[in-house]
């Protein structure tokens, strides 16, 4: 089977009480993927099996649409999921061991099989691929997504910013005007150029697809992070990620997301630049609020 799978470990200090939400979170795990992956639904799972999510993938994996299933929970012990994309089911299962009361053994381990899911032609390729244990070969990260897991436990606002960072610059460079482009350049006025992007998809009634709504997003999070600081917080619905701005002194919270979608189907009444402009005189005044 050593063909067909591969198997990654880490020790991270935490406990399974720790680490089991993180895992129960796909929005969450989906910041240490290697490109925009988008959750929905956001939020937590309720870790019970037969759940289900679907992960939207970005221009990489051609905007692939994959549903994943919990299939088993052993609570704290024990999470299996499988998705099928492609012609081949993927199985992940994560063991968690208890090391000395501080630590835990995270065990990732992950099985490749064929299925009928995807077009006929990328089933023969995938099947390729899985038989000559080249499938295994190139989708074993070697414990990357674990030694980036094990950073978030102890400085999981380092990595989220990483990540946001990483997305906006996706944004960017993913801009196909070239005046456009140039005029992003994270100061708050470039946020009428977002504005104007969005603005435009609104008048010729397109819609955002996620994967795209995630790198426009990390693009105004960074922007007003980069001016007035913060930090990100996991949230749920829609408005999986956020913005916090000011502790411990105030918390503003900036939910970016839904705003961003609410511009590309309502015009001009969710303006990125309206909102935006109101929160230098709130972080002024040290004033609580939450921005929507």
């Amino acid at each position: 089977m050593g063909y067909r799978s591969f198997t990654n470990s880490r020790s991270i200090e935490a406990t399974p009480d720790q680490l089991w939400p993180i895992l129960l979170d796909p929005s969450a795990m989906s910041v240490f993927a290697e490109h925009p992956v988008t959750v929905e639904p956001g939020g937590s799972l309720q870790g019970v099996a037969g759940e289900t999510w679907t992960e939207t993938h970005g221009p990489e994996c051609d905007d692939d649409r994959v549903l994943c299933k919990l299939v088993t929970v052993d609570r704290l012990r024990r999470l299996r999921l499988s998705t099928k994309q492609r012609g081949i089911k993927q199985t992940v299962e994560y063991t968690l061991t208890p090391i000395d009361g501080v630590r835990t053994e995270l065990q990732e381990r992950i099985v490749f099989a064929p299925t009928f899911a995807g077009e006929p032609g990328q089933q023969a390729i995938s099947w390729l691929l899985l038989l000559t244990g080249l499938l295994a070969k190139f989708g074993n990260d070697a414990g990357k997504s674990l030694e980036s897991l094990a950073r978030s436990v102890t400085r999981e606002d380092g990595v989220q910013r990483e990540a946001m960072a990483a997305y906006a610059a996706s944004f960017v460079l993913d801009t196909a005007d070239p005046e456009a482009r140039a005029g992003l350049d994270y100061s708050r006025a470039s946020l009428r150029t977002v504005d104007d992007i969005l603005g435009e998809l609104h008048r010729r009634g397109d819609t955002l697809p996620a994967d795209e709504q995630l790198l426009v997003s990390a693009y105004v999070f960074e922007t007003l992070r980069r001016e007035f600081g913060g930090e990100y917080r996991r949230r749920d619905g829609e408005n999986p990620w956020i913005l916090v701005i000011g502790e411990p002194d105030f918390q503003l919270e900036v939910l970016a997301m839904r705003k961003i979608v609410g511009r590309v189907e309502n015009g001009d009444e969710d303006g990125l630049v309206f909102f935006s402009d109101g929160i230098p005189a709130l972080v002024e005044a040290r004033r609580s609020a939450t921005l929507i």
